[in-house]
């Protein structure tokens, strides 16, 4: 009994080994090899050779084994039939005869007609480049989202990123990237109105009003223009993180909320590229423009400072991290600026608790603005209030920061006179010993 259960183990297991041995090197290399060499028909029969048979128990058992791919994997996919293959060559011709109309109409039924086949990818990347060609912007950025979705790792990555962002590009306008000569110095006062960069194109901005649906462009989206367009760039970077194009186009999508106020998502996109690009040509950029935006989102003293702090930081690491950078001199000034409006900051939490008649608090809010600010213009008034409130609410503060020290000795406390010491009797001899 104990040598059938043994050999039948033995079984299975050369089962195992025969079947992931058979589906892993047949024909002179991997489907996964294959699959990122150039398209070339004439090996299909070879890629059917590879393709393992779903059938039979011998492959139920390496399948149920997790040795071999299911259906569904894009690198099983099954090899086009012949008729597939001289529809593809055909349309390719007709597309290079420059009958483009007619060839995306063909590689269009050749990605329906064989999906989950070996030619889709190259019908859907000929189907978004014929559109393209075709100044059909909205239809070939759907084709490569389709193909970017179907084929997360397309050879045609590359040249598929460059095609998003001409898109974003045109659509947007082909504005340029904002420099830090481009922005203006902030007004601390009300950031909010500092003067935003303005949109510096290099051709005609081919947008119009973005309540009016368009209806005659077909280089257009139906609506909203500008949304496909920051659409398109989060697909580079999504889809091709590593690839050439990644960090500029989050630089644009950064770059297009800055020149439209909307300061938060702009500070996300600059703080992402700190994050994840730091060898990025626009690593400088982005630290000085996401210090900018996060002063203009600073709503001013009244308000949380959290933006504010920040942006310091930021600035204060810009300095370190740039030391000739040309925005230097403008990143110290706005550094103490910055300072002075954190000052303003805790004197009005002094006021604040003032008008409350509430002594501890004023005495902590003015014992924060001298150490954290001494030389601010509050700190002879705060000095002034710590002074003139009672010992009760600054007994548990530290000392301040160039109070003086007491020279003189404590006076010691008076303790009352006492009874005077008695000291006690001997205690008696033990009897039978002789006293010393």
């Amino acid at each position: 009994m104990r040598t059938s259960f043994f050999s039948a183990y033995a079984l299975i297991g050369l089962a195992l080994v025969l079947g992931s041995a058979g589906c892993q090197s047949t024909g002179g290399g991997s489907l996964l090899s294959l699959r990122n060499e150039k398209y070339d028909p004439e090996r299909v029969e070879e890629v059917d050779r590879i393709r393992p048979v779903k059938s039979g128990m011998l492959n139920k058992i390496a399948l149920a084994g997790g040795f071999l791919p299911d259906d569904k994997s894009p690198y099983m996919a099954a090899a086009a039939p012949p008729k597939a293959q001289a529809a593809f060559k055909e349309a390719v011709t007709i597309f290079e005869d420059g009958d483009l109309a007619t060839a995306e109409k063909r590689f269009k039924h050749i990605a329906s007609r064989y999906r989950d086949t070996t030619i889709e990818e190259d019908a859907l990347f000929m189907l978004g480049e014929t559109q393209f060609r075709r100044k059909r912007y909205p239809k070939a950025q759907d084709s490569f989202d389709e193909l970017y979705e179907r084929y997360p790792t397309t050879r045609y990555i590359d040249r598929v990123s460059d095609r998003m962002y001409a898109i974003a590009q045109y659509w947007l306008g082909s504005p340029k990237l904002i420099e830090p000569s481009d922005i203006q110095p902030v007004n601390f006062e009300k950031p909010a109105t500092t003067p935003r960069p303005k949109v510096a194109a290099a051709g005609t901005h081919p947008s119009g009003p973005g309540y009016l649906p368009n209806l005659f462009d077909r280089t257009r989206p139906v609506i909203d223009t500008s949304g496909r367009a920051l659409q398109a760039l989060r697909s580079i970077w999504l889809n091709d993180p590593t690839g050439p194009k990644a960090d500029e186009a989050i630089m644009l999508s950064a770059d297009y909320h800055f020149r439209n106020a909307n300061y938060v998502e702009s500070d996300r996109f600059y703080q992402m590229l700190r994050d994840e690009y730091p060898k990025s040509p626009y690593l400088e950029d982005a630290f000085v423009l996401g210090s900018h935006v996060k002063l203009l989102s600073y709503q001013g003293p009244q308000y949380d400072g959290t933006s504010l702090e920040e942006a310091q930081k930021l600035k204060q690491t810009a300095v370190r991290l740039f030391p000739e950078a040309q925005a230097k001199p403008r990143l110290l000034d706005e550094i103490r600026k910055s300072e002075a409006q954190q000052a303003s900051r805790q004197w009005e939490q002094v006021r604040f608790y003032q008008r409350k008649n509430n002594a501890t608090a004023v005495a902590v809010s003015t014992h924060a603005l001298l150490t954290d600010f001494p030389n601010s213009q509050y700190a002879p008034a705060a000095r002034r209030i710590y002074t003139s409130l009672p010992a009760s609410a600054k007994k548990n503060l530290k000392p301040l920061p160039g109070t003086p020290k007491r020279t003189s000795p404590p006076q010691l406390r008076e303790v009352p006179d006492a009874e005077p010491y008695t000291p006690p009797a001997p205690p008696p001899a033990r009897p039978g010993r002789a006293s010393l």
